[in-house]
């Protein structure tokens, strides 16, 4: 059986390899800047949130190379499919389908290896507390988490449209459509093709996943915060009328610079009169830490070292490393692209005379002709073999210059071809299994 060689296949798989890589690089724009301009100390710097903070970077910058390096991949097998169908309709005229295709070149890709990053979320935004006109609570409260909700909602939101994409949710489905136009294909590469699609597939599967799961520790990041700081503003409010002082002390978002003052001493009377004591500050003070310690931005960012934790969040991000999936992305955005030479011209080379010489072959006995009748061993490469019916030999060619269509070659029994020169010839219907002509 032959090969079915259909060039538009080839072409329409590229192309749409291509348009997806262009989709996902849209969803990525706005997501990048908003991660990289936006978002900066968006977790402060508490103690207690080293862990989610290192962790969340981390993911970030991971999932971030991931799409990149899913994008550039699409856009450069996009182009190795190209040529493939190139290839074969150069190298196989006789029997190929369609017009001559137009020749592919090798795109560029859409990102580099020193694209930007998502920057870090950790810097320090101050003490997390404004102390207003009770001065020396700070120095009785210390720090406290210091995330910045305003940023903490900004990347959340952004993260979310990304996860929500159409193109992101259906990456996946898209490229399993695009493997699936070569069930039944006679390819001999066909096991390559799947392999390298089926990375592409596995790939955004992960990324879409991943883009979700990191929606969830900042969401909960966020509001765990925000009613932190609420409940205090309630706490203390509720104390100050028990107290019988109107207290001016206002929670907020962090980036508002407090009055580091240590005074120890009774100070100006407040809104409603009374003195604030050192007793009421210490009261304040209390009531602050009491609800700092049982809120629940602690259980938040401390379930990030408790695997398994209802409250963990991270833990619906995959491992992008699994099974070695990332470095087959990253292998498949560096393939070179190989396009035939559309005249094939032999030139003889010195090592191969018209005899055996120690381990160098004799050269082909009709070299031009036997070269204008041979098959491509595989459509990633330039090596080529033939069968002369006047001889009976088989003959295999190299490139001698890369790209120029020139080849010099040399003779080979049947034994000594490897099985994938066998299988070309076969493939091709110029032998059988056994080297036979057909």
């Amino acid at each position: 059986m032959g090969w079915t060689i259909d060039t538009g296949m080839y072409y329409d798989a590229g192309n749409k390899c291509q348009l997806l890589a262009t989709d996902l690089s849209l969803a990525l724009g706005p997501l990048s800047a908003t991660l990289q301009h936006e978002c900066t100390a968006m977790a402060g710097n508490h103690e207690s949130c080293d862990q989610w903070i290192t962790t969340y970077d981390t993911h970030a910058r991971d999932i971030v190379t991931l799409a990149a390096t899913l994008a550039n991949a699409l856009l450069r097998y996009g182009d190795v499919l190209k040529a493939n169908g190139y290839n074969w309709w150069h190298s196989n005229r006789a029997i190929a389908n369609g017009s001559e295709p137009a020749k592919p070149t090798a795109s560029e890709p859409l990102y580099d290896s020193g694209m930007a990053l998502p920057v870090t979320s950790r810097g320090d935004n101050g003490p997390g507390l404004d102390e207003g006109a009770v001065v020396g609570l700070l120095e009785r409260v210390g720090r406290i988490p210091n995330g910045d909700i305003a940023k903490l909602s900004t990347a959340r939101d952004a993260w979310r449209t990304f996860a929500d994409n159409a193109n992101v949710v259906g990456a996946a489905t898209r490229i399993s459509g695009i493997k699936a136009k070569f069930d039944g294909s006679t390819d001999p590469n066909i096991i390559a093709i799947d392999e390298h699609l089926a990375s592409l597939e596995q790939a955004a599967k992960l990324l879409a996943e991943a883009a979700r799961g990191i929606v969830t520790p900042l969401s909960e990041h966020h509001d765990a915060l925000n009613t932190m700081r609420e409940d205090i503003g309630k706490q203390v409010a509720a104390a100050a009328v028990e107290i019988g002082a109107a207290i001016a002390m206002t929670v907020v978002i962090v980036g508002v610079a407090a009055l580091l003052t240590a005074g120890t001493g009774a100070v100006a009377a407040g809104a409603g009169g009374a003195a604030l004591t050192i007793e009421i500050v210490e009261s304040t003070a209390v009531i602050i830490k009491n609800v700092v310690t049982v809120s629940r931005i602690v259980t938040v960012v401390g379930a990030v070292v408790v695997v398994g934790t209802a409250s963990g969040g991270f833990t619906a991000i995959p491992d992008l490393a699994r099974a070695g999936v990332a470095a087959a992305v990253t292998a498949i955005a560096g393939m070179a692209v190989y396009t035939a030479s559309e005249e094939l011209t032999y030139e003889a080379s010195p090592k191969h005379g018209t005899e055996q010489r120690g381990d160098a072959a004799p050269a082909p006995t009709h070299g031009q002709e036997s070269l204008d009748n041979s098959v491509l061993i595989k459509s990633t490469s330039a090596r080529r073999v033939a069968y002369d019916p006047e001889t009976g030999e088989f003959d295999v060619f190299d490139e001698t210059y890369p790209g120029k269509g020139t080849y010099h070659g040399h003779q080979r029994s049947w034994d000594q071809l490897t099985q994938e020169m066998q299988n070309a010839l076969v493939k091709a219907g110029v032998v059988n299994r056994r080297g036979k002509p057909l």
